[in-house]
């Protein structure tokens, strides 16, 4: 119960968290929230890749950092140029 209390405070909704689904919310250009993600592949301050259960998501831009991160969710911020899967 610790656990979802400190995600849901995070901004992650729980509710994927235990359907094992990836969800990811965006706030205009400047917030990346991804939930259910399975670790960083690549990480700097112009491309973040994240591994999804079923491939891979590449966030490219300008200035990203990684708000907040735990085993299960991940904040992005910066000026997002682009999202991508493989």
């Amino acid at each position: 119960m610790e656990k979802r209390r400190l995600l849901e405070n995070l901004g992650f909704a729980g509710t994927a968290i235990e359907s094992g689904k990836t969800v990811i919310e965006m706030e205009g250009r400047e917030r990346f929230v991804i939930e259910n993600h399975r670790g960083v592949v690549f990480m700097k301050d112009d491309l973040i890749k994240l591994r999804l259960e079923d491939g891979m998501v590449s966030i490219s831009g300008a200035d990203l950092k990684m708000d907040a991160f735990s085993a299960n969710g991940a904040v992005v911020s910066g000026f997002i140029k682009s999202v991508e899967f493989d």
